[in-house]
């Protein structure tokens, strides 16, 4: 899965008024890496586009893998899906430098039926600062069917907004 570049659109990092910020990673590629020979374990990295000043951003926990890396539209931050061994993901985020690692969003157990099995997929919105994503949800009416939907939260993982979910196991909506 590669990422969007970063946009060169404010070379000087000057979009947050009052604030001394470094200029976006301009023109960098954001990728997911393979790291072991079975393709169960994968990493994030960044990479000029002439191929050089390759960096990995992401290492995940035994038995885990990240993969679907986002740029946002600034170049100031990077989603990804981090996936466990038994295959439920979440949506974490990390700085383009690797730092700064958090899990946004999630599965709650206090949520609306039906209840929540994992997140993947994001995408950063070029506008509103917002992540797109696939929910997959269980259902026991649908005998265990995973239905899938597409939500929305903000980049700090508060906002949670359904956009789609079918109403039973015959549809899915998916990347």
């Amino acid at each position: 899965g590669a990422g969007r570049p970063a946009p060169a659109d404010d070379p000087a990092g000057t979009q947050a008024a009052g604030s001394v910020q470094a200029p976006p990673q301009r023109g960098r590629i954001v990728f997911r890496r393979w790291s072991d020979p079975a393709q169960t374990r994968g990493e994030v990295f960044s990479i000029a586009p002439d191929g050089t000043d390759e960096r990995q951003l992401t290492s995940p926990p035994a038995g885990g893998s990240d993969d679907f890396p986002d740029f946002a539209p600034d170049g100031s931050l990077i989603a990804f899906q981090r996936c466990d061994e038994d295959q439920a993901c979440r949506i974490f985020t990390v700085l383009p430098d690797g730092t700064a690692l958090r899990r946004v969003g999630g599965c709650r157990p206090d949520e609306d039926a039906p209840p929540c099995a994992s997140d993947s997929y994001p995408a950063i919105a070029p506008t509103d600062a917002r992540i797109a994503f696939v929910r997959a949800s269980r259902s026991e009416q649908d005998d265990g069917y995973m239905r899938q939907g597409i939500f929305t939260m903000r980049v700090d993982g508060t906002g949670l907004r359904r956009v789609t979910l079918p109403r039973a196991g015959i549809a899915r909506d998916d990347e």
